[in-house]
């Protein structure tokens, strides 16, 4: 793994088989384990920026959050499926903890300045424009099926980047 970490050559075998088949997984099943925790590294590699300051998160207060949070007034499917969940600090999950998106998106612009700046943090954590109108909407349906294409696509697009590089 170390080898890997400074030489992306190095990645293991293992690693390599899974970004072939992630095209095939059902991501809304993955609520722990080995998968769980790579696609959570992969947020983590997109630079994910904290939800209410728009910084980098320092892991020393890493919180793996859901965005639609359980408590939230909403009733949701396999809230703890990985496409609802992301990284951000302790500080922001407890301001947000019990709110809808709609309600903590709000927060976010106040706190953040515009919505454009709330897409650009929102873009680190794999979550696009369409996926920011579910968010808006409070549709978790939708923001599901959505995270779950963009999840794909980068893993797709990363590879086509990979094969072209050699």
């Amino acid at each position: 793994m170390k080898e890997w970490f400074n030489d992306d050559s190095k990645k293991p075998e293992v690693v390599k088989e899974a970004e072939r088949k992630i095209e095939d997984l059902e991501l809304r099943k993955i609520t722990k384990g080995a998968l769980y925790k790579a696609i959570i590294n992969i947020i983590a590699l997109k630079g994910a920026k904290d939800f209410f300051t728009g910084q980098s998160i320092e892991l020393i207060t890493l919180n793996d959050h859901h965005i639609f949070p359980k408590k939230c007034g909403l009733k949701l499917t396999n809230e703890n499926c990985i496409l609802n969940k992301t990284l951000i600090s302790e500080a922001t999950n407890k301001s947000i903890y019990k709110n809808k998106p709609s309600e903590y998106l709000r927060k976010m612009k106040n706190r953040l300045g515009s919505w454009d700046k709330v897409k650009d943090v929102l873009k680190t954590h794999l979550i696009d424009e369409e996926a920011f109108t579910a968010l808006r909407a409070d549709d978790y349906k939708e923001f599901i099926r959505l995270r779950e294409e963009l999840i794909k696509e980068d893993n797709e697009k990363k590879n086509k980047n990979m094969t072209l590089k050699i």
